[in-house]
């Protein structure tokens, strides 16, 4: 059994330039050093990338939720990034608002350009959310973890 230096100089420049390297789980293959380490990364919370991720998070939120008004995107808490094999996955942690716009008024579309303030009786809601993007096969997968009040 030989093992390769490329893992472990891998590790040293990630954390080097601010990035913290994890093991991946080899998933009981019986091979310690098939799966490489997976670099988790901050990514800008301002980024435009990152903001539309926020507003198509949101809308699985939506769906998810039985209300009569939407909830719409506050402010993006914190986001990492995780570079797979196969794409990224992002982990969000947002704030959504409950919104006075009815769902049947309006589509979610709409109110994309809305500017919102957040005032002391409106519902907050601090959500954690996983997205997964596949860019070579163009498929994205939202699955939201956990939404509690804030």
């Amino acid at each position: 059994m030989t093992t390769s230096w490329t893992v472990p100089l891998f590790a040293i420049l990630s954390l080097l330039n601010g990035i913290r390297c994890l093991p991946a789980k080899n998933f009981n293959l019986g091979e310690p050093y098939f799966v490489p380490s997976i670099c988790i990364e901050a990514v800008d919370n301002d980024n435009p990338f990152v903001q539309g991720m926020l507003w198509r998070a949101t809308k699985e939120v939506n769906d998810k939720f039985d209300d009569e008004a939407y909830l719409l995107p506050f402010k993006v808490v914190k986001a990492k990034r995780n570079a797979c094999v196969a794409g990224f996955e992002y982990m969000l942690e947002f704030e959504v608002i409950q919104s006075s716009f009815s769902k049947a008024d309006y589509s979610y579309a709409d109110l994309r350009h809305v500017p919102l303030r957040r005032s002391l009786n409106i519902r907050v809601l601090k959500c954690k959310a996983t997205v997964f993007e596949e860019p070579f096969v163009k498929k994205e997968q939202i699955s939201i973890e956990s939404c509690k009040n804030a």
